[in-house]
């Protein structure tokens, strides 16, 4: 068996990572800032799980507290570098740690011949920076940009790793870009879990348009609104899942119209029962690894109208269930959003692949078997 063990500053796909490695013996140990009971609801073995709670519950008192914008992650981080890094198991096999707080954990891990790999859940992070400077010039706001700290840390988690994961070859790609040499970047797609994210009944006719995210510009939701807004599609509504930004009073002021619905944030036993009430969702993004929240609609029966930039793609290659445009249009938007509105026996057709692309390539077992054999090659196990 491989001894994996598994670092993270938050949360993101670790669990589900976690939970795929212990299911099948690999799971050495699992560093996190989330506290063991939360983890535990994973099926981790809380045995398993060493848990610095403290640094997660000042970064959201920080935030609550409307305390300079990156203050309270930035101090978690820099907490759990040095922290993580202390308790790494020293008959670990692989340590993989997500970026941004991961460095020191590489470090003592190849000073112990421990191999690493550094999860990064975006876009190369000057890829990133440099899509949303030019999209935060264009709409004349202040940058939300990453700090210069964060992207030191990562370009040096980059270089220091001996592999860095990716979800998809599009996010790949702004790494080769940036000077990553092609063979160090392994690639697999995650995944959704079927036991959360499955069709219910429409309660009525209306065209509904799903997104679900954080409302804000990196989103891309201002392009949705403006198609929307623009198509004036009678009977329809489009529903806005997900939290506030410092982004959103800008985007709902300057883009929104009749027909609009804020919904908040739902957790992720409901986003199911509010999906199944849409008729296509939306995933929009400028910049992503790969949204989580497409699978989920696609694990529903919704097809997935989502962009270049989205990490979409990934999932549409093979089994079809939805349509990837170009990200940043308008009139992509509304050209696709259109051919779905008119013509409903096409939204079924496409509804059933997706779900079918899911439940045949996309669940977390999927996910499981790919990345497990990823680690074994690694590992030349």
């Amino acid at each position: 068996m491989m001894k994996i063990t598994v670092s993270v500053a938050g949360k993101f796909h670790a669990f589900y990572l976690a939970s795929q490695l212990q299911k099948r013996g690999h799971l050495h140990r699992l560093i996190t800032t989330y506290p063991k009971f939360e983890v535990a609801k994973y099926g981790i073995d809380k045995n398993k799980i060493t848990s610095f709670w403290y640094l997660e519950a000042f970064a959201r008192t920080s935030h609550a507290l409307r305390m300079p914008r990156h203050f309270g992650n930035i101090a978690k981080k820099k907490g759990f570098l040095g922290l993580s890094a202390a308790l790494l198991p020293r008959d670990t096999d692989l340590f993989v740690g997500w970026s941004g707080g991961a460095l020191k954990g590489i470090r003592r891990a190849k000073s112990l011949g421990i191999k690493t790999l550094v999860v990064r859940g975006s876009t190369h992070i000057l890829h990133q920076r440099d899509v949303l400077r030019s999209e935060y010039e264009k709409l004349g706001l202040r940058p939300q940009l990453p700090p210069q700290s964060a992207i030191d840390i990562e370009q040096a988690e980059y270089g220091e790793a001996d592999y860095i994961y990716n979800q998809t070859d599009f996010v790949k790609k702004t790494f080769v870009q940036k000077g990553v040499p092609a063979e160090k970047i392994l690639v697999t797609p995650t995944g959704v879990n079927l036991e959360h994210f499955f069709p219910v009944p429409k309660e009525d006719s209306k065209f509904r348009i799903i997104y679900c995210g954080g409302l804000s510009v990196r989103k891309g939701i201002h392009y949705l609104l403006e198609a929307y807004r623009e198509l004036k599609l009678p009977n329809s509504e489009l529903w806005l899942i997900g939290g506030e930004t410092a982004d959103t009073p800008f985007i709902l002021n300057n883009y929104s119209s009749p027909g609009v619905i804020c919904k908040g944030v739902h957790p992720e036993r409901d986003l199911h029962k509010l999906y199944s009430q849409g008729s296509i969702f939306c995933c929009p993004s400028l910049e992503e690894g790969l949204a989580m929240v497409q699978a989920q609609g696609m694990a529903c029966g919704l097809p997935l109208i989502c962009t270049d930039a989205s990490g979409g793609g990934e999932l549409l290659r093979n089994g079809g269930g939805g349509i990837c445009i170009p990200a940043g249009s308008t009139e992509a938007i509304k050209n696709v959003i259109l051919q779905l509105y008119e013509n409903s026996k096409l939204r079924e057709e496409m509804g059933k692949a997706a779900r079918e692309t899911i439940s045949t390539g996309f669940t977390w077992d999927h996910y499981g078997d790919r990345i497990c054999a990823i680690y074994e090659k690694i590992l030349g196990a």
